[in-house]
């Protein structure tokens, strides 16, 4: 039975039901899914736990897969999968969420709009002892081979110590106090498993192109635009102006070609689009397996993750997200940072696995999380502190969250 609060909210038209919940702290992307009638459903009283989106699942996917399998795929059909998370718990993240939404308007006010500063504003659990806290982590990326054309010293004058963060309205604000703003520098660059011929083609298989040499295959897809099936990579994989052939895994074995209308290749979004060409190559809604018996895991791809999900499960070692690449295999680990549109796994990372898919497990289904695009914690300073000297750590992987892939693209999981 619904609680008092559900019913109130149930009697209000659409837009009070929105900007009633807005006002309490439930994000732009759990409203746009959610109905007076699911919300019932996932909580009796919304000023103690809200709905989360976590999930966008097919509500057709046999009847999808079996028409791509056919050649003429049909779109797949999804629908909202929430979860009731305590009201407290969510207005900390997203009061921490907005604080840095505030931060990088200021560095981008200053130095230009990310993608051409290389400077990234986001959100990551740090530990000290026993004790943990969201700080607002400002990573600042460019290549070793390259002069930096900001100073570290011209960031940090722009960073406060702490910040504060707020989200709600009225009653139902909730303000973060005293948000710790740390920086550090990215002293990276651009960045064989999985490496059978895979037919039809799944995701997380390796690849070839004639520009840009070996890589892996993210996802396939369904493109809105062109009514047919295509292949999500990273988009520095397939970022040349002219055409250029996809092969997989190799030269002989042609799939596809670069989309160059549907590529963005830069540190904060790093994506691109494999349309299937004449060679007739189908894809596979699976992930691929390094099996001598099979050459696929099993795992039907039935939907994504939500980036509320990603928000929520940031520094929770208990969440497992994979990565796949065919430089260093299927790896696992956790969210260790997010920012506008990207996060950070602890998983290890190499050249060669860019575009790669990260995905979680449920059920023995998967959903895609995201593309990986940069290595994450290799070759960072291990101080927090921009302009000190620090050692390096391998380890760390950077991809694109697929929910805005798929809203750049306009491609559907």
């Amino acid at each position: 039975m619904p609680g008092d609060k559900t019913r109130d909210l149930r009697k209000v038209n659409r837009r009070s039901f929105v900007k009633t919940l807005s006002a309490m702290g439930v994000s732009a992307t759990s409203l746009k899914y959610l109905s007076q009638k699911t919300l019932a459903e996932v909580t009796d009283n919304p000023k103690k736990e809200v709905p989360v989106l976590q999930f966008l699942r097919h509500t057709n996917h046999e009847e999808y897969i079996e028409s791509v399998r056919s050649g003429n795929p049909i779109q797949p059909e999804r629908e909202p999968v929430y979860e009731a998370v305590p009201r407290d718990k969510w207005a900390h993240i997203e009061g921490v969420h907005k604080a840095a939404d505030a931060v990088r308007n200021k560095i981008e006010n200053k130095f230009g709009h990310s993608p051409n500063t290389g400077i990234s504003v986001g959100v990551e659990t740090q530990t000290t002892g026993q004790h943990q806290e969201k700080i607002i982590s400002v990573h600042y990326a460019f290549n070793k081979e390259e002069d930096s054309p900001i100073s570290c010293e011209e960031i940090d004058e722009q960073l406060p110590d702490s910040v504060n963060g707020r989200i709600g309205e009225g009653e139902h604000s909730y303000i973060v106090e005293d948000i710790p703003v740390k920086s550090k520098v990215v002293r990276g660059s651009e960045h064989d498993s999985f490496d059978d011929k895979y037919r039809p083609v799944p995701a997380g298989c390796k690849i070839e192109n004639s520009e840009s040499g070996s890589a892996t295959l993210g996802t396939p897809a369904y493109h809105l635009d062109y009514g047919n099936n295509v292949w999500v990579t990273a988009g520095h994989v397939v970022d040349s102006n002219d055409p250029e052939y996809v092969y997989q895994p190799g030269f002989d074995d042609y799939i596809g070609n670069n989309d160059q209308e549907y590529r963005v290749d830069f540190w904060c979004f790093d994506a691109g689009i494999i349309r299937p060409g004449s060679s007739g190559v189908g894809a596979k809604y699976d992930i691929a397996s390094d099996s001598y018996w099979s050459d696929y895991e099993g795992w039907d791809i039935v939907g994504v993750t939500s980036w509320d999900r990603i928000k929520l499960n940031e520094g929770n070692t208990d969440y497992t997200v994979y990565k796949q690449g065919k430089e260093t295999g299927r790896d696992s680990g956790y969210i260790t940072r997010v920012d506008e549109e990207a996060f950070e796994l602890s998983t290890a990372s190499d050249d060669g696995d860019s575009g790669g898919p990260y995905f979680e497990v449920r059920d023995g289904e998967s959903y895609i999380n995201g593309v990986h695009g940069w290595p994450g914690g290799m070759d960072l300073c291990d101080t927090y502190n921009c302009c000190e000297d620090g050692g390096s750590h391998d380890g760390g992987a950077r991809g694109t969250g697929m929910e805005f892939i798929e809203d750049e693209f306009n491609i559907v999981i």
